[in-house]
């Protein structure tokens, strides 16, 4: 198989190629001596990254004020989710379903790019 893209060829290795392998894997070792990452290792935008924290925080926030805004506007709009099993199962799966989307945002926001 080749993959080309630009300058650059990828293939699978052939037998002319095992004697450079061996050079490069005994002789000239010096490549596996860099330290430097393909890509940044932090955030070089500090604002942006505050930026994307504030915007997480108030994303998982809003669940919470919608609820609030709901069960202060129309009174007993809820009963039905909170005073009876069905409800109290669904609204436990939702919860469950919250805290893993919370979970996993917290996690998205500290990848370091």
């Amino acid at each position: 198989m080749v993959i080309n893209y630009q300058d650059i060829t990828l293939r699978d290795m052939k037998e002319s190629d095992i004697a450079d392998h061996i050079r490069w894997r005994t002789v000239e070792t010096a490549w596996k001596d860099w330290d430097g990452p393909w890509a940044p290792l932090s955030f070089d935008d500090p604002e942006g990254f505050r930026q994307k924290k504030l915007e997480q925080k108030i994303m998982n926030a809003v669940p919470f004020l919608i609820i609030f805004y709901v069960s202060s506007t129309s009174r007993g709009f809820f009963d039905v989710l909170y005073h009876n099993p069905a409800g109290i199962v669904v609204m436990t799966v939702c919860l469950g379903f919250y805290g893993a989307a919370y979970r996993l945002s917290r996690r998205i926001v500290e990848i370091n790019i």
